[in-house]
């Protein structure tokens, strides 16, 4: 006669977390060919890098600002200085330094885990004799669709782009095409009470864009912000 036995099936353990020693990556740039390129994620929220300070976010498939990502200058008595790194540091975020003389500008990106965001910490170090006066500034062009659909029509893809003051920072939107569609935002969010913006290319820039960026620096902001035709943050802390 056939006998039924019970087979016994072992329970295989919990897969544990691979552990290995930190990753850190040190470059130091020296502005011949393309620069080293990593991401810094939380699996949600990426942002790729590269060595000479220059970055750009992503949430899944929405590209959050354009190819030229966020940019940053000094601004002061010696004119525009762009904050483009000489070193660089990777492991779970991103340290940039500058040394101009006497000014020492450390730059960190870190992705906070289960969060769809960044946070930025700029640290300006001075040495000189003279107090340093100037401005920090910031700017970025908001995307907030994927970036082929944008890359495909530009100037429409602006059209459905709006911006809103919250009093301690900017918020983006895009206004939906069909019902079925949502509302992706970019917030962008600081803590220097004395910061002023502008959100329209136009009023910011003027015609001449980022080649006259020390002539419109020298022009004070007018803290534009609704629905308007060439959408940007210009940011002056």
């Amino acid at each position: 006669a056939a006998v039924l036995k019970n087979v016994s099936h072992e329970v295989p353990e919990k897969p544990r977390r691979f552990q290995e020693e930190r990753f850190v990556r040190e470059c130091t740039w020296t502005g011949e060919g393309r620069p080293p390129c990593y991401l810094v994620s939380n699996g949600g929220y990426t942002v790729l890098c590269a060595a000479n300070g220059w970055s750009r976010a992503r949430m899944g498939s929405t590209a959050l600002t354009t190819d030229r990502g966020l940019s940053l200058w000094l601004y002061g008595e010696e004119g525009l200085l762009p904050l483009e790194a000489e070193h660089c540091r990777f492991d779970s975020g991103a340290a940039w330094t500058l040394t101009r003389e006497a000014l020492s500008v450390l730059h960190t990106l870190r992705v906070p885990e289960g969060e769809n965001g960044e946070v930025r910490e700029v640290t300006l170090r001075w040495q000189g004799e003279r107090p340093l006066r100037g401005e920090l500034v910031c700017y970025l062009e908001p995307v907030l669709a994927r970036r082929e659909d944008y890359l495909a029509h530009p100037a429409f893809s602006k059209l459905f782009l709006e911006s809103a003051y919250t009093g301690d920072g900017v918020v983006f939107t895009r206004r939906p095409r069909r019902p079925e569609e949502g509302t992706p935002a970019l917030a962008v969010l600081w803590d220097r009470e004395e910061a002023f913006f502008d959100t329209s290319r136009e009023t910011a820039l003027g015609r001449g864009g980022l080649r006259a960026l020390s002539q419109a620096l020298s022009r004070p902001a007018q803290s534009s912000a609704g629905a308007v035709l060439d959408p940007c943050l210009l940011l002056r802390m």
